[in-house]
């Protein structure tokens, strides 16, 4: 089946009743080579709406429920209904559904933030820190980002001879981009949790914490470098014996 023809059966079923994950999971299964990044293609192009592309790759499946797949449906309906189209599917649908998901997703995000917590809490950066080979010289926290939003990353950086090695810590992330809009952040939690774990695993391990942008996301900021050792001239140095002979004869034995 071409690709034309499988737009055209995607906007065919969605517009006769069937739901946008039924439609695009049929189209999966058989050719389990197909990347999700392909349905977005096929379910944007069917109804050319380049946004429907976003939501496909949002998409979350889980084997346990089916919160995930009523969610990315009604996100597809109630943008279509937005720009018009033909869909049987009404406003007090997608109402009626979201409060039926609401307190599963919930509990999901909660859970999931909890575990979130765990994998970067100072007990188990302390446990990962102790098992790195060679001293650790610094524990840095970077910003970085994606589609879904802002997050640290948080890594030791350990001596081994005369190099530095950077070994992977964690990543602090409690949210999305959707803060930004509800005005959730600033402050920000990841920033919050960065600090306060930081400096406490820089205190045990006699090391530097580096976290060069602790106020907003900037994910331009260099990684950490060792402070420049200034080395004093020696008195067997050039530069000491030539300052030693310029010197009168009854100054040398002072």
């Amino acid at each position: 089946m071409d690709y034309e023809h499988l737009c055209r059966e995607a906007k065919t079923r969605i517009v006769a009743g069937e739901l946008p994950s039924c439609v695009l999971r049929s189209m999966l299964e058989p050719n389990s080579a197909r990347s999700k990044s392909e349905l977005a293609s096929v379910l944007a192009d069917a109804f050319d709406e380049r946004a429907l592309w976003y939501f496909v790759l949002r998409w979350k499946h889980s084997p346990t429920t089916d919160a995930h797949d009523t969610e990315f449906n009604i996100q597809v309906v109630a943008f279509l209904r937005h720009v018009g189209a033909s869909i049987p599917w009404t406003a007090e649908y997608c109402e009626s559904e979201s409060e039926r998901i609401r307190p599963v997703l919930e509990a999901e995000q909660a859970a999931e933030r909890q575990a979130a917590i765990e994998a970067v809490s100072y007990e188990t950066l302390a446990e990962k820190i102790s098992s790195l080979p060679g001293p650790i010289q610094c524990v840095q926290a970077l910003w970085d980002g994606d589609t879904s939003g802002w997050f640290l990353c948080l890594s030791a950086i350990v001596a081994r001879g005369e190099a530095l090695e950077e070994h992977h810590l964690g990543v602090v992330k409690f949210g999305t981009d959707a803060r930004l809009f509800n005005q959730a952040v600033p402050p920000w939690p990841e920033a919050q949790h960065a600090n306060q774990v930081g400096a406490a695993l820089a205190a045990r391990f006699k090391c530097a914490f580096y976290f060069p942008s602790p106020d907003k996301p900037d994910d331009s900021c260099p990684p950490w470098s060792p402070p420049r050792r200034v080395s004093l001239p020696s008195l067997a140095s050039p530069q000491a014996t030539e300052s030693k002979s310029k010197r009168l004869w009854w100054q040398i034995w002072k």
